[in-house]
């Protein structure tokens, strides 16, 4: 009886400690379109992974974990979501729309959803800037300044702030 009660603790450590980090989510309006895995290194963006999305949009990945934080992307044609992803990195959850691509829900990782409102204040400030008009510019400037330096006080070694 203890001999295998040990068998299956054993086997529940082994099935709870896995050394990958599992990406699963659901893209909606991306029917047949070509969802990419890809790791975001220094000098050069490498495909990982791929999948055809069907009309629920459902997909999963999965990446070995590393020690340091590292950087990835789901990239669906021209448009892509940033995950950060370290050593603590279980289960990351995506939801989103191909067609707003920007707004885009996290379960998982709280560096993702931050460097995500980072993209997003950039983006808008730069449509902000095909307008003209230099008075809201310089407030979408302001709002993207303000953004992105209470994120790196907050936490100044955090993958967000990089």
């Amino acid at each position: 009886m203890k001999k295998l009660f040990f068998i299956i603790l054993s086997a529940l450590l082994c099935c709870s400690c896995s050394d990958k980090t599992k990406i699963k989510g659901n893209i909606v309006n991306a029917d047949k379109a070509t969802l990419y895995f890809e790791y975001n290194g220094i000098d050069k963006i490498e495909i990982l992974d791929s999948v055809i999305l069907n009309k629920k949009g459902n997909f999963s990945f999965s990446v070995k974990r590393n020690i340091y934080p590292d950087f990835y992307r789901l990239r669906l044609k021209d448009k892509f979501i940033i995950l950060a992803l370290d050593s603590a990195s279980q289960i990351i959850s995506v939801k989103a729309d191909a067609d707003d691509i920007f707004n885009v829900e996290f379960t998982g990782s709280d560096e993702s959803a931050t460097i995500q409102k980072l993209r997003k204040s950039s983006y808008d400030l730069q449509k902000t800037a095909l307008s003209n008009d230099v008075n809201l510019v310089e407030e979408k400037l302001e709002l993207h300044r303000f953004l992105a330096q209470n994120i790196i006080l907050e936490n100044p070694r955090s993958a967000a702030a990089y």
